[in-house]
């Protein structure tokens, strides 16, 4: 998936909404990693924040977004990328 990503931003023939889908896509990777992390679709496995494991995961998770944000370039900053942004993956099931 990072080549197509990678393809598709570099590509010469890359139209601007392409270049925001790729943004679209590395955000939801980050979801779907700390999801895995925090077994969020089994919600028998209800750890607390205040679990250690937790709590290295949502630093983990800050520091992708961090990065993710650092990278992004300025003409594909938007408020509507940001408020899509997964904050709530600490749902409660």
């Amino acid at each position: 998936m990072a080549d197509c990503v990678e393809f598709l931003e570099t590509s010469p023939e890359a139209v601007e909404s392409d270049k925001a889908y790729c943004q679209w896509i590395r955000i939801q990777h980050i979801a779907e990693d700390v999801g895995i992390q925090l077994s969020l679709d089994d919600c028998s496995l209800n750890p607390g924040i205040s679990d250690p494991k937790v709590q290295y995961t949502l630093k983990t998770f800050e520091r992708q977004l961090a990065e993710w944000r650092a990278q992004l370039p300025k003409e594909l900053d938007s408020r509507e990328l940001y408020m899509n942004q997964p904050r709530n993956l600490m749902r409660v099931c």
